[in-house]
């Protein structure tokens, strides 16, 4: 074969990539308007002031497959005639790369200026009354002071003709060109349309009841196009990932590998240094659905860090500010899609909150509080399995960990508890959750100097034994939503803490059903703790067995001390010497004293511990001598002094005014 001349080929094939390129540049791909992603909202840089980033990556997209797909036939060109491509073909390659890194027009420049100025109704000076400013075309929220507004700011009141845009103007040396994007799992390829709108059934019968952020008919509607040709966007992809792992976690319908992959692809897209610029609200909302996932398969710091990105992307987009309370960079066209999508800014917003107070609260770390206002009251459209308000009036009862006063934090708590009690929920998962912040308070309450007061333990065991009949219908449901385990064995912990009557004979009930769900997981995790509770009530057991013993000692000893005397005492009560009448006299003067009877034996089965215990005579072995009958209190080491006293009236201590006696002691040892 015999090719033309050198000089000829190396001109034709530079007029190929040329056509080429021009053709790229004009065809724009379509982009699909979402209701959850209002960085595609506009289609175009003539839409949106200051979309430059948008059509440029557009172009540059097309820009870098048209390079691609010349690269790709070349190598069906003999060696001699590809040689000359190669030089075309890599100028095509950097002119894509640096499509976004032009700068903006003078002409985009005056526009987004004007339509920013128009946004601000014209006046030069940025309201004193708004919290912060709003670029509702990268849904990019800031501060009034911050110094990526500052430029704009700064040109307003100068009355410039054209002021800056909201830009990031030498925020560094720019030294280095930012990475691009490096997803490349194809999620349609690796698992179909009728899997994925299983999933989310069950996602919908599941988790959407409790966390009910997403749209799931609009959702399903933008998913079906996905998958059917009609691209979305990774922020898109990121969600419905979340939704399918967490689908397939609550029915099983995935393997274990197959639903991992399908998590890590949607951390890859969040983490992705290029996809991550920018906040949208499917990237958020696909945040959330990831901190849930993390909370019931991972560890308590990789749950609280999710949860806390989430925070600061909700900040960052905005959703926390109402919209009568930040500037917005746009017209009213801009104002009207986020009016649109009102109550979902909202949700999103608080179900982020709420996980990251709940995480946060039991794991004792810091809560991303960005002074959110609690709805509870359902969305107008909402169906009637809405449960979130539920979830909302859980939350908004606890309260956080903001007062430094011990007295005024222990009055907080107090309230909180009591408000918790009155929050009615349905759900078995919210059962458990409300349980879980009641724990959360009692251990706060217990670290405080001043006791718990009984009303309150009553309530924390009331709330606990709510919680068991609902995690043995969860995990019998194959439903394993982070608390099955987790607050069953916490409340056991609260039980064996409280160390009461009350408390004590409610722990079989719970080992049972920890036993129970311990069998039903066969998990590691539920198997260990099963074995950390009954460690807990074993010590408990054992401590109390210790305090019996000594107890048990101290009747020996008042044995082996008393009878010597009863068989040498022959006066009566009415004989007492003048020794003996102002030892009355003193023991009637000593506070706190209270005269009981109770038998050694009836002690040691009480269920308290052996810190306090009552002493009398026992079985009238007294009958014949003069005793003091006193409520006394008895340590450890009190018992063993007592094991010790000597039983000869002048060997026996003295008595001092205001002392307290540790045992009961014959009126004739005292002198």
């Amino acid at each position: 074969m015999c090719f033309p001349p050198t000089n000829h080929r190396r001109q034709a094939a530079k007029e190929v990539v040329y056509r080429n390129t021009q053709r790229a540049y004009k065809v724009r791909p379509q982009v699909y308007h979402s209701d959850y992603d209002l960085e595609e909202t506009y289609p175009s840089c003539h839409d949106a002031p200051g979309a430059r980033c948008k059509c440029d990556r557009v172009e540059s997209i097309a820009l870098g497959k048209h390079a691609a797909a010349v690269a790709t036939s070349m190598r069906a060109l003999p060696p001699t005639q590809k040689k000359f491509l190669d030089d075309s073909v890599k100028s095509v390659k950097r002119n894509a790369d640096s499509v976004s890194s032009l700068p903006l027009p003078s002409t985009k420049a005056a526009r987004l200026s004007e339509a920013t100025a128009k946004s601000l109704g014209g006046s030069s000076v940025i309201s004193s009354s708004s919290h912060g400013i709003l670029e509702p075309s990268k849904l990019r929220y800031m501060g009034r002071h911050a110094s990526v507004a500052f430029p704009m700011t700064v040109g307003l009141e100068l009355q410039a003709a054209n002021p800056p845009r909201l830009h990031s103007f030498a925020y560094n040396a720019g030294v280095r060109t930012e990475p691009s994007c490096g997803v490349s799992f194809d999620l349609t390829a690796f698992i179909s349309w009728d899997k994925v709108r299983s999933l989310m059934d069950v996602y919908s019968s599941t988790v959407h009841p409790v966390f009910g952020l997403l749209d799931m008919e609009r959702l399903y509607h933008r998913c079906e196009e996905h998958w059917h040709g009609k691209a979305q966007g990774l922020g898109l992809e990121a969600l419905i990932s979340g939704v399918i792992a967490l689908g397939s976690l609550f029915s099983g319908f995935l393997s274990e590998e197959e639903e991992t992959r399908v998590m890590l692809h949607a951390k890859d897209i969040l983490e992705d240094a290029s996809v991550s610029r920018t906040p949208s609200i499917d990237k958020i909302a696909g945040w959330i659905l990831r901190t849930i996932y993390v909370r019931a398969t991972s560890r308590p710091h990789s749950a609280w860090m999710c949860s806390c990105t989430t925070m600061h992307l909700v900040e960052a987009a905005g959703l926390h500010q109402r919209l009568d309370a930040v500037i917005l960079t746009t017209g009213g066209s801009g104002r009207k899609a986020l009016e649109d999508i009102a109550e979902t800014r909202d949700r999103i917003a608080q179900v982020a909150q709420c996980l990251n107070i709940i995480i946060a609260y039991d794991y004792g770390r810091s809560v991303v509080d960005l002074g959110l206002t609690w709805k509870r009251d359902s969305k107008s459209d909402a169906p009637s399995n809405d449960l979130t308000p539920q979830l909302f009036g859980l939350v908004g009862a606890v309260p956080l960990d903001n007062n430094a006063d011990p007295v005024a934090r222990r009055d907080e708590l107090v309230m909180g508890l009591e408000n918790l009690v009155k929050v009615s929920v349905e759900h078995d998962f919210l059962i458990l959750v409300k349980a879980d912040l009641a724990f959360c308070i009692y251990r706060r309450l217990r670290l405080l100097e001043t006791a718990t007061p009984q009303a309150q333990l009553d309530r924390v065991i009331e709330i606990g034994c709510s919680t068991l009949p609902s995690a043995r219908r969860l995990v019998a449901q194959n439903h394993p939503w982070w608390n099955v385990v987790c607050t069953v064995f916490q409340f056991i912990c609260v039980l064996v803490a409280i160390d009461t009557a009350e408390s004590l004979e409610r722990i079989p009930e719970a080992v049972e059903t920890l036993e129970m769900i311990a069998q039903r997981l066969n998990t590691h995790l539920a198997n260990e703790a099963l074995h950390t509770a009954r460690h807990l009530i074993n010590a408990s057991l054992e401590k109390k067995r210790k305090g019996i013993s000594l107890l048990e000692r101290l009747f020996e000893c008042y044995h082996s001390t008393l009878q010597p005397i009863r068989q040498q005492s022959t006066h009566s009560r009415d004989g007492y010497d003048t020794e003996d009448r102002r030892l009355d006299r003193r023991l009637d003067s000593t506070p706190n004293f209270v005269s009981t009877s109770l038998d050694v034996h009836e002690l040691s089965n009480t269920a308290g511990s052996a810190r306090h215990a009552t002493t009398s005579s026992v079985n009238g072995a007294l009958a014949d001598t003069c005793v003091v009958d006193r409520t006394l209190p008895i340590g450890g080491d009190d018992i063993a002094n007592l094991c010790r006293l000597p039983s000869m009236r002048r060997d026996a201590p003295q008595l001092h005014d205001g002392e307290m006696l540790t045992a009961t002691y014959p009126v004739g040892m005292f002198v």
